[in-house]
């Protein structure tokens, strides 16, 4: 998302604008996913796959030659079939529903014809390339890229296809769609995705931003502040309802650390926010610890590990930057000879392309190397990426 945003301000400072991409992406939901699976089409998957036949039997036999009472009141019904679906709650069943959405997954990457969306590389040499990423998924959670109206078609004609042979059904009501670089492109778009009954697509000018596993998706300044209100406000709520129980000092800090801002780092790893966002977390916790206690403990003993003697609540902003490098450590290392995860290939690239194809280590270790879009919106990953490494001491006095 950002990568698209990037390459839209270099088109209008360039004026090439009209040959830019209008990407999208297009998060899909399945209707019932588990439960509707055919199972003589889950078995003709694994024996597509290459499963042995014992096997294939095994599977199939577990999931199809069930039979379930229903209770009523404490009355059971009589026995019904189960025809379809798997098993909700067997841990097996999260790898079939896997291997059984894996041919609609495989239809799109291996299609030629699809585009998905093209991230462009520059080398060391100067030669260019693109990366093509054309859906991620989770489960059931598909996000697909869409390149333009042709890549639109090929989706819904390989989701009616995948329907009628698995028994899928996709709940368009609930698919989402948002402009990849954040501008507003409804007016190409609209027609299209009306016809997958599709009626808005999200752009940077929304008050809100689209959520996916959990994750905001945001593409301006006002949805980070809209985010970041509603995730205090959840902290405030959590906060009032430990603040009735008396407990110790060493108490509060375990609640904090356990209760309250483990809301927070799921989100944080890949969440792009400001210093100012950060405080205003750490001072909704300041504000519970030092409740009922006189005289009032520095912030900076709650943080300090408790070997040192202090209580080992997390520093937000430390836990933050450590989260963060978790996506610097492997482009610190990474070899341009060793094939690496396509994260770390995109992730590497991203930096390079933002500062002018430079080998992405040396902005991340020297700040004279880094440079700045003329027309930045917002805080981005790229930043996060920056303040993390710049966390870490440096000697290089004693590098080789």
């Amino acid at each position: 998302m950002e990568d698209a945003e990037r390459q839209w301000i270099m088109a209008d400072q360039q004026g090439t604008l009209n040959s830019l991409g209008r990407d999208i992406g297009h998060l899909l939901d399945q209707e019932k996913a588990y439960d509707r699976v055919n199972l003589t089409y889950f078995r003709a998957v694994l024996n597509r796959f290459g499963f042995f036949g014992n096997i294939v039997n095994c599977l199939y036999h577990l999931m199809a030659d069930n039979r379930i009472r229903i209770n009523i009141n404490g009355y059971f019904t009589e026995e019904v079939h189960k025809l379809h679906g798997f098993k909700q709650g067997d841990p097996i069943s999260c790898i079939c529903y896997d291997l059984a959405f894996e041919p609609f997954l495989q239809s799109i990457l291996q299609d030629q014809d699809y585009h998905g969306y093209h991230f462009p590389q520059h080398t060391t040499t100067g030669e260019s390339s693109n990366l093509t990423t054309k859906i991620l998924c989770y489960a059931d959670d598909a996000l697909v890229f869409i390149h333009d109206k042709q890549d639109l078609r090929l989706l819904k004609y390989y989701m009616d296809l995948f329907c009628r042979t698995s028994n899928a059904r996709f709940n368009y009501s609930k698919a989402e769609a948002f402009s990849l670089s954040g501008r507003n492109t409804r007016s190409f778009w609209n027609r299209l995705l009306a016809d997958m009954s599709i009626n808005h697509l999200h752009t940077a000018d929304d008050a809100q931003p689209l959520t996916y596993l959990g994750f905001p998706l945001i593409q301006s300044t006002q949805q980070r502040t809209y985010f970041v209100t509603t995730l205090i406000a959840s902290l405030k709520r959590t906060v009032q309802f430990h603040s009735c129980r008396s407990l110790s000092v060493m108490g509060k800090a375990t609640v904090v650390n356990t209760l309250i801002l483990s809301k927070c780092w799921y989100v944080f790893r890949v969440t792009p926010l400001t210093l100012n966002d950060l405080q205003q977390i750490t001072s909704v916790i300041i504000q519970y610890l030092k409740q009922g206690i006189f005289p009032v403990i520095p912030w900076s003993t709650w943080t300090l590990p408790r070997y040192l003697g202090g209580l080992g609540v997390l520093d937000v902003k430390l836990q933050y930057a450590a989260l963060y490098f978790r996506w610097v450590q492997p482009v610190l290392r990474m070899d341009d000879s060793v094939l690496s995860s396509p994260l770390e290939t995109m992730l590497s690239h991203h930096i390079s392309n933002h500062n002018g194809a430079h080998p992405p280590q040396l902005p991340l270790l020297f700040p004279l190397a880094r440079k700045q879009l003329t027309r930045k919106r917002r805080v981005t990953t790229i930043d996060m990426l920056y303040r993390s490494v710049d966390t870490l001491h440096r000697d290089y006095d004693s590098s080789s």
